[in-house]
C-alpha cells in the first residue's frame, strides 16, 4: 500500500477498526473517492469476494513502491493479497509469519498494519537482501528474519496467529541457493513435491495457534507439455497434515482488462503452444486457507 493511500484511508485501516458507517455507505464513499478498499464489518474485518481483481493503483504500487520494486524475484506476492489476508485473519499485535519470505512482502505489508511480523527463508541471500532493503527504504526496528527451512521453523509451538507462504510452483522457478538444497523446486517428481508439502504443513501446524490460519498462495503448473494439478491436490495434503480446510480465494494476476479477447499477453509467458494441448494461459493464483483445529 502506498504511503499516500495509507494517509487517505486513515488510522482505522492500520488498526483494522471500522467506523459507524453502514456497509453500503462505506462502499459508496470508497467508490466515490476511488479508494481500492473493501468495506469493514462491525468487528473490523474486511468484506471480501472470493475473487480478487487488483485495481490499477494496486498494480502501480506493486511496480513502483520503493521497497517492493528494489528487487526482482519471480513469483513475488502482490501487496493487496497480503493486506487482505492480514486484515481478515489477524488483529493488531498478532504474530504474522512467512517461512518462505522471499522479498519480504508479507513482513513489509504486515508491519504497515501494525502486526508483529517475522519471517525466514531457506535462501540466506534473500534474508540478507531483505535486511538491506529494509534499512534503505523503511528504517526503524528491523523485523526478525533468519535463514531457515520451512520444515524447521524457528518459532515456538502455538505462537503464530497467521502464517502466510507461497510454495515454489512446480515448473522450475528458481528460489533456493542451489540445486542441492532442500527447496521444494528441487523435488524430482510431483509426488515428492507433495510429500514435502505435507512436511511443511505439519511444521506450520506446530507453530500456529489452535484456531489460527495458514494461507498458501500457489498455482497449478504446466511444464514441458505436462499439467501438474498442484491446487487440486493440495487440499488432501492439508488434511493429511492434520489441518482443517477453511476457505479458498482466487487472485487475478492482472487487471480485468487483460481478460478481454484478444488477450493482452504477458511478455514473460511465451508458451503459446499450450493451446495445442488444450491448455490455457494462467492469469490467476489460488489462495488456499487452512485452519489449525482447536
Amino acid at each position: 500500500m502506498s504511503n499516500g493511500l495509507m494517509e487517505v484511508l486513515g488510522e482505522d485501516l492500520k488498526t483494522s477498526r471500522t467506523s459507524d458507517l453502514s456497509i453500503a455507505e462505506q462502499t459508496r464513499q470508497n467508490r466515490a473517492r476511488n479508494i481500492p478498499r473493501p468495506a469493514f464489518n462491525e468487528n473490523g474485518k474486511p468484506i471480501l469476494t472470493s475473487v480478487w481483481i487488483p485495481s490499477t493503483e494496486q498494480l502501480h504500487e506493486y511496480r513502483t513502491d520503493p521497497f517492493l520494486k528494489s528487487i526482482k524475484l519471480t513469483g513475488r506476492t502482490f501487496p493487496h493479497v497480503v493486506e487482505n489476508l492480514v486484515l481478515l485473519y489477524s488483529d493488531k499485535g498478532d504474530i504474522v509469519y512467512d517461512p518462505m519470505m522471499g522479498t519480504g512482502t508479507t513482513l513489509y505489508v504486515g508491519h504497515k498494519l501494525n502486526r508483529d511480523v517475522r519471517g525466514s527463508d531457506l535462501n540466506s541471500d534473500r534474508v540478507r537482501l531483505f535486511e538491506e532493503r529494509w534499512r534503505n527504504y523503511v528504517g526503524g526496528e528491523m523485523p526478525s528474519a533468519v535463514p531457515a527451512s520451512a520444515e524447521e521453523i524457528p518459532m515456538e509451538d502455538n505462537s503464530v496467529q497467521l502464517l502466510i507462504m507461497s510454495f515454489p510452483w512446480f515448473d522450475s522457478w528458481t528460489f533456493g541457493e542451489s540445486k542441492t538444497d532442500a527447496s521444494m523446486e528441487n523435488r524430482k517428481s510431483f509426488d515428492e513435491f507433495l510429500e514435502q508439502a505435507k512436511k511443511v504443513y505439519v511444521e506450520c501446524g506446530r507453530v500456529v495457534k489452535p484456531g489460527g490460519y495458514i494461507a498458501n498462495i500457489l498455482g497449478n503448473a504446466y511444464h514441458k507439455g505436462v499439467f501438474y494439478p498442484v491446487c487440486m491436490r493440495m487440499p488432501q495434503v492439508m488434511l493429511d497434515a492434520g489441518l482443517e480446510l477453511h476457505y479458498q480465494f482466487w487472485n487475478l494476476r492482472n487487471t480485468a482488462e487483460h481478460l478481454k479477447v484478444p488477450f493482452n499477453r504477458s511478455g514473460r509467458d511465451t508458451k503459446v503452444k499450450k493451446a495445442d494441448k488444450g491448455h490455457a494461459w494462467d492469469v490467476h493464483e489460488d489462495i488456499m486457507i487452512a485452519r489449525v483445529p482447536e
